[in-house]
């Protein structure tokens, strides 16, 4: 088993990629394959702004479908993608993949799913995550 595979088991274990405890920088990409040569492959990454989707995201469960839509017009960021789970918008794709999935999802090439979800703090009953799963085909559907 390949580096890759290890961290990648890890991550959809609920475990640090490296080490014990908590990653520093649990919104970084973590991907399969290294994304300029992923043609056809797996990415990991998290969802970002859930917290402004409370309500919509409560009603998520890890395995539920989502679907990414580009939004170039994006007053803040130009390469913004959209995450929608059961016709609800949940977040937005993490700023780091965000242009390459965007381009992907142009072509319809990016399908997502739900893998980890995060508890929101006991006190609030806010701030639920989500780590989401996009895998690339190789062309259009």
């Amino acid at each position: 088993m390949q580096d890759w595979e290890k961290r990648i088991n890890r991550l959809m274990e609920g475990l640090p990629a490296k080490g014990k405890g908590r990653r520093r920088n649990a919104g970084r990409v973590r991907a399969t394959k290294p994304m300029s040569n992923a043609n056809n492959g797996t990415l990991i990454t998290t969802v970002k702004g859930v917290s402004h989707y409370q309500d919509s995201a409560s009603k998520v469960h890890e395995g539920d479908p989502v679907t990414l839509v580009p939004e170039p017009e994006n007053y803040f960021d130009k390469n913004a993608v959209r995450v929608i789970c059961y016709g609800k918008m949940i977040g937005y794709i993490a700023k780091d993949p965000a242009p390459r999935i965007q381009a992907l999802a142009k072509q319809g090439r990016v399908s997502g799913v739900i893998s980890k979800k995060f508890p929101g703090i006991k006190k609030t009953g806010y701030n639920v995550g989500f780590r989401l799963c996009i895998t690339i085909r190789d062309s259009e559907p």
